[in-house]
């Protein structure tokens, strides 16, 4: 269900509405119990059916595929070795909260690979223990296609339990202000977690028996399953509310108001016996550490990108260089603590789009009100033919390849600006000048020439604050199909 339309605004309870605790759903927490345990099943039946599916896969490719192995079949210790290893990661997987919390997706994917790789080492260390001398590639390729599996016949399993009406979780949002569109914006980006939030409710409108508001009926009367505090900065719960809602024993979660906060760039530290939490702010991107993977990242895929692009990004020279003028446009952009570099690019437009440029400008009023805010032209007269192809499927980004070798740029980051566009960044200029741009990047993956520029500022520093590998890895992922249907691409 489509929040925005089911959610209705505060307003008062309807008489079918008015149900108390003792005349409400009788069985409401049974049936959320069963719900949850249905689906906590189902999620381990997943994953122990791919772990099934994979082994009988493995045991194929062994027969059929390496029939030069020992024996001509995976041996016992083997297939011991694997259990082992698969209940070790079932094991791991339940400690990361797969089985009883909803994860979004890339947070559960990352959990997988790096299960995975773990499980990788650990069989290969075990079978080495038994004197056992598998493929390696036979090894590498079970781990990864159950990695595979695993999301397949979890998505599957989703799926199936929604049509059944398990998996949805109802949500009642109670909160004001710009906390609560933020709130169901966030809930809605993750299909996937099954949240549907059934109806928002204004503080104000939360119906009060005595001094205490009774929790557990007002979830019967509005058939929810979960509460959602989602206050605004001047409006904090109180510690008794919390108390009320834990002595209830109901089901709820809470937004904090974060906007502008480095949401996962924080360490959280509890203390025994004390209500006091301390979030201490780590900077990714300023340990060393950190940046030398980066770089490292970056030169070997790089290095493998360009020789196997090599014949296209010989194609497409010739193509642009039969279409008049040079290969290349090197153009002066700003870089990592604000150094200026020449970024390069399949040459588009024409070689006096300079002076093209300021006369569109200067005789069309929608251009030059397009250009004002995001500094691009859907329909530019100045690109070539041969340009408007390589612009649609961004093949006129290829050469930047070679800025990242140079150590210009990063294949991930905020996409380079000119000095023009400083002043756009205002004070958050400074987590731009953090970390080398990048050839593609969140804003890249998020809608690019769709986007206003001031959420292009947002996203950049956002990716900034909340660096991690793992979010490049998500990038790089997600520009592939974001490339494919050319989507803000002109």
């Amino acid at each position: 269900m489509n929040a925005s339309s089911s959610t209705r605004i505060g307003g008062d309870i309807g008489p079918s509405e008015q149900l108390t605790l003792a005349g409400g759903f009788p069985g409401w927490r049974g049936a959320r119990a069963i719900n949850r345990h249905i689906c906590t099943v189902a999620m381990v039946a997943s994953d122990v059916s791919a772990c099934v599916l994979t082994f009988g896969f493995a045991s194929l490719l062994n027969w059929e595929l390496l029939p030069t192995l020992p024996n001509n079949a995976i041996p016992q210790q083997s297939a011991g070795a694997f259990a082992i290893v698969v209940v070790a990661l079932l094991v791991w997987l339940a400690s990361q909260s797969h089985y009883h919390r909803r994860i979004p997706f890339w947070t559960e994917l990352q959990h997988l690979v790096t299960g995975a790789c773990g499980a990788l080492l650990c069989s290969g260390f075990l079978m080495f223990l038994m004197h056992d001398t598998p493929s390696r590639a036979l090894l590498l390729t079970t781990w990864s296609l159950l990695a595979v599996l695993i999301v397949v016949m979890r998505g599957t399993t989703r799926r199936l339990l929604k049509r059944g009406g398990f998996w949805q979780i109802r949500t009642l949002i109670v909160g004001d202000g710009e906390a609560v569109p933020q709130t169901i914006t966030a809930l809605s980006s993750e299909p996937g977690l099954g949240y549907d939030v059934t109806r928002v409710m204004r503080p104000q409108d939360v119906q009060t028996d005595g001094e205490a508001t009774c929790w557990r009926s007002l979830l019967q009367q509005q058939h929810a399953d979960l509460l959602v505090l989602a206050p605004d900065r001047d409006q904090l719960p109180s510690p008794g509310l919390i108390d009320s809602l834990v002595r209830q024993r109901v089901p709820f979660a809470m937004v904090p108001p974060s906007a502008g906060l480095p949401v996962l760039g924080f360490e959280r530290t509890c203390f025994f016996s004390h209500d006091t939490v301390i979030f201490l702010y780590r900077n990714n991107l300023a340990r060393p550490v950190a940046r030398i993977t980066k770089i490292i990242l970056d030169l070997v895929l790089v290095s493998c990108a360009l020789v196997v692009l090599s014949p296209l990004l010989l194609l497409i020279a010739a193509a642009v260089k039969l279409d008049g003028g040079p290969v290349f446009f090197a153009h002066p952009r700003i870089g990592a603590r604000g150094r200026l570099f020449h970024c390069l690019k399949f040459r588009s437009m024409v070689t006096n789009s300079a002076e093209a440029l300021q006369h569109v400008l200067a005789t069309d009023r929608e251009a030059a009100a397009e250009w004002a805010a995001t500094q691009k032209l859907r329909h530019d007269p100045r690109v070539t033919r041969v340009g408007r192809l390589l612009r649609k499927t961004s093949l006129d980004e290829l050469p930047q390849l070679f800025n990242v070798l140079r150590l210009d740029m990063s294949l991930v980051g905020p996409r380079p600006i000119v000095t023009k566009e400083v002043d756009r960044y205002g004070d958050d200029i400074a987590f731009y000048y953090e970390t080398r741009p990048g050839i593609t990047g969140l804003w890249q993956v998020s809608g690019r020439n769709t986007t206003s520029y001031s959420h292009r500022v947002q996203l950049d520093t956002w990716y900034v604050k909340n660096w991690t590998i793992w979010h490049d890895v998500a990038i790089l992922a997600k520009t592939i199909p974001a490339v494919l249907q050319r989507r803000g691409a002109y």
